[in-house]
């Protein structure tokens, strides 16, 4: 790995593919060399018609996310 590299943490919305709604998030960690490189992998490997980035962030120390079905 090259010592530039941070890492880096996405999570992802997942739709029904008939209805639309959100049926689930995707919690992701990768390394790059800045926030739009992360973004820009994110998007190229791990987008599909059925979910959207919510958002990527650098992970500094200590990451925890958690997500109750009401706030999907």
């Amino acid at each position: 790995m090259d010592s530039n590299k941070k890492l880096y943490f996405y999570v992802l919305k997942q739709y029904h593919h008939r209805q639309g709604t959100v049926i689930g998030k995707t919690v992701g960690i990768l390394y790059a060399g800045s926030l739009e490189e992360a973004e820009q992998i994110v998007c190229e490997k791990h987008i599909s018609e059925f979910s959207t980035l919510e958002f990527v962030d650098e992970v500094n120390g200590e990451f925890n996310y958690t997500v109750y079905r009401s706030a999907l």
